[in-house]
C-alpha cells in the first residue's frame, strides 16, 4: 500500500475517533443545536481542505445516495489513492431503510476517487449507531449536484488528466470544467 493509501486509512481512524455533537464533552445547551460541519479531506494532500455547514439539505443528500446505492458494496478494496472524502456526522441519527438493512447512521463517509480514475466508483461508507460498518457503492452522477454545488470537482481533477470525462457530461459550465474542452 502506498503513502496516500497508509494516510487514508489513518485519516478514516481518526475521523471515527471525533466526537459528534451533543456528545457528552458538550457542557453548555447552545452547543447542542450546531452540528459538527460536513468534511471534505483531500487524498493526495493529507489534509482537510474544507469544511461545510451541516445542514438539512446535506442530510436530505445523503440519505437520497443511500437510497440510490447499488447495494452493499462487493469489492475486497475499501479506499482511494486519490479525490477526496467527504465525512458527514448525522445529529440525529439517520434512519436507512435499504433491502433487508435497517439501521441509523450516525456517520457517512463519501469517499470520492478522482475523475480521472473512471475504473473507480465512489463509495459510501455507513457508520451505524451500534458501531457497524456498511459500505455502498454509489456513482458520480448521484453525487454531482452536491459536488458542484459545493465547488469540490477541483478537488477531483488529477495533473495527469486531459480529457473531460463522459460520465461528467456537457453540463458543467466551462469555468467549472478541470480542463478546456477539446472540441
Amino acid at each position: 500500500m502506498n503513502r496516500a493509501g497508509i494516510s487514508l486509512l489513518v485519516f478514516l481512524a481518526w475521523l471515527t475517533m471525533l466526537p459528534l455533537s451533543g456528545a457528552a464533552s458538550r457542557s453548555a445547551p447552545d452547543d447542542a443545536a450546531a452540528p459538527s460541519p460536513v468534511l471534505v479531506y483531500e487524498v493526495r494532500r493529507d489534509a482537510v481542505v474544507l469544511a461545510i455547514s451541516n445542514k438539512a439539505e446535506i442530510r436530505q443528500a445523503a440519505a437520497g445516495w443511500l437510497e440510490q446505492a447499488g447495494g452493499l458494496s462487493g469489492k475486497f478494496r475499501v479506499g482511494t489513492d486519490s479525490g477526496i472524502v467527504i465525512r458527514i456526522p448525522f445529529v440525529p441519527l439517520l434512519p436507512v431503510r435499504l433491502y433487508d438493512l435497517t439501521f441509523q447512521c450516525k456517520e457517512l463517509l463519501v469517499l470520492v476517487p478522482e475523475i480521472s480514475s473512471p475504473k473507480q466508483n465512489p463509495q459510501l461508507l455507513a457508520f451505524s449507531a451500534e458501531d457497524r460498518l456498511y459500505v455502498f457503492d454509489c456513482s458520480y452522477p448521484a453525487l454531482r449536484p452536491f459536488l458542484e454545488k459545493h465547488g469540490l470537482l477541483r478537488f477531483l481533477s488529477s495533473p495527469e488528466a486531459k480529457v473531460q470525462p463522459s460520465f461528467l457530461g456537457p453540463s458543467i459550465p466551462p469555468k467549472a470544467r478541470p480542463y478546456p474542452s477539446q472540441s
